[in-house]
């Protein structure tokens, strides 16, 4: 076992538990170069579901220092005990940007390196072997297993990033689960794949993190998202133990009492939330829909955006403890987790870990701090995660745009759309009347039965209801609205203009990445 060359721990006490990182160089996509023993600075940060980053502070003149003269990998090891060193999930970067002063007798560079999953920015999509709808290629009825693969299956082939490794499947995830959910989606032709993939994350399609050099994708909420919250042994993080601070930073800057929705085709609807913190009376809010024409849907996007701005937002963001530390970041919770941690008022709360960050700067002592969610912050990214499946995200919900149809005799029967995906969702509207809306994507019809290429001027979705029976009872029943069960079918019209399925233009949704 190789020998931990980081300078020692002052404060370090006797029988502690000891905690420690040090960084391991590696040629690209290749073997071992060795330890980066005397770093100046270094600070690591794992985001969940997102880029993680390395900032790193070298000085010339410092042993092994010319392992970072060229491009090379950095895997952040870390130990609890100086003799075992374990490279966690996200923890290999790329030495990709330096920065430094020729003028400087100290010789010191500065690194910034993105994680290793910041390489699916430079694999693109091409159009493929399949006519392209709408300039656009689409994956029908597709997992994220399926999409992603076919990213870098297909770089692959053109001879790019050959190192790049992955361990789910069409049809099962990194863990071995099959995938539960399927879309029909999009996509531009030069998209990366990592703008795809952080898409499908933010729809709560799926999880990912790299181990090493091989991609790991889960189903969303699953393997990344322990609970070691609960059960009989918590992982508890506690006030001078676990915790050394706890600043929770608020706003009511997004609080909002009533929300004007405007949609397509004259959609304008507003909607109030009497709950809703108002110590200066009722402040409004505005959400555009672009592609939403039913009151159903608009409703929806108003729920989430009502809920979202009903109170004051916190971010709650813990330092922790590294030495004497009954739990340790990295080993006993990662990005993900939920752990029992100081929320309001310094009660012990299941919160949500968003980001771990590990720092040592000049002084030589290693800290850290965590970003946490609470439950309701939880919420409310689901809510924003609906939203997204609802207009659209990078989805177009059904066909436009395709070339003119050449001359053939009539009557002519377009093909029958594939790729069908049917959504729906209960809520309760504003009389506090339970209600339904149903989200219909269906992949673009081009052509007739014969395989002629066809215009289609439209598609409507049809919906058959059929009451349910009750079952009998002695008892007399209470009077209340029949139940129904509908059922929809989609189907392609030469000239009709489409009413439930409408046309929009696949968009390409973006997230605050550094790395991108």
């Amino acid at each position: 076992m190789e020998e931990n060359h980081l300078r020692p721990m002052s404060n370090l006490r006797q029988g502690a538990r000891m905690f420690d990182l040090r960084l391991v160089a590696y040629s690209p996509f290749g073997d071992r170069l060795g330890v980066l023993p005397h770093p100046l600075a270094v600070e690591v940060a794992w985001p969940l579901n997102d880029v993680p980053s390395l900032k790193l502070a070298y000085t010339t003149t410092a042993a092994s220092a010319g392992l970072l003269d060229e491009p090379c990998e950095v895997a952040v090891q870390w130990s609890a005990d100086g003799n075992v060193w374990t490279e966690a999930p996200d923890s290999r970067f790329l030495r990709i940007k330096r920065r430094g002063d020729s003028s400087n007798p100290t010789g010191m560079a500065q690194f910034e390196l993105p994680g290793f999953v910041w390489m699916l920015r430079k694999i693109v999509l091409y159009p493929g072997v399949a006519p392209l709808v709408d300039g656009k290629r689409a994956f029908l009825s597709a997992t994220a297993g399926a999409i992603l693969q076919t990213f870098i299956s297909e770089a692959k082939g053109r001879g790019a990033v050959p190192g790049l490794n992955w361990d789910f499947t069409p049809t099962l995830d990194s863990a071995g689960q099959a995938w539960d959910k399927v879309l029909t989606i999009y996509y531009q032709p030069g998209m990366d794949a990592l703008t795809a993939l952080i898409n499908l994350s933010e729809q709560g399609v799926c999880d990912f993190r790299m181990s090493g050099r091989t991609v790991q994708v889960y189903n969303a909420d699953t393997q990344l998202s322990r609970d070691l919250a609960s059960g009989p042994g918590p992982v508890d993080l506690r006030y001078g133990r676990d915790i050394a601070e706890a600043p929770d930073d608020g706003t009511l800057e997004d609080v909002a009492s009533s929300v004007l929705v405007v949609g397509d085709n004259g959609l304008v609807e507003t909607y109030t939330n009497a709950a809703a913190v108002q110590p200066w009376g009722p402040w409004e809010q505005y959400v555009g829909a672009g592609g939403v024409s039913d009151e159903g849907t608009a409703t929806l996007l108003a729920d989430s955006a009502l809920e979202h701005a009903e109170t004051e937002r916190v971010q709650r963001t813990r330092g922790i403890v590294l030495y004497g530390a009954r739990w340790l970041p990295l080993k006993d919770y990662r990005p993900g987790d939920r752990v029992l941690a100081p929320a309001d008022g310094g009660a012990l709360e299941s919160l949500r870990i968003r980001q771990v960050t590990l720092a040592r700067h000049s002084t030589g002592v290693l800290g850290g701090a965590l970003v946490l969610n609470d439950r309701f912050l939880e919420r409310d990214i689901r809510l924003a995660r609906r939203t997204a499946g609802i207009v659209g995200g990078s989805t177009a919900d059904a066909g436009s745009g395709a070339r003119p149809a050449p001359e053939a005799p009539e009557p002519r029967t377009p093909a029958p759309p594939v790729g069908l995906i049917v959504n729906p969702i209960a809520y309760i509207d504003e009389h506090g009347l339970p209600q339904g809306q149903v989200t219909v994507t269906w992949g673009a019809v081009t052509q007739d039965v014969g395989g002629v290429a066809l215009h289609v001027g439209g598609t409507s979705c049809s919906c058959a209801s059929t009451r349910l029976g009750r079952r009998g009872s002695s008892s007399r029943p209470r009077r209340r609205p029949p139940q129904r069960r509908r059922t929809r079918r989609s189907s392609s019209v030469p000239s009709t203009p489409s009413r439930c399925g409408r046309s929009t233009s696949a968009r390409r949704a973006r997230s605050p990445v550094r790395w991108r």
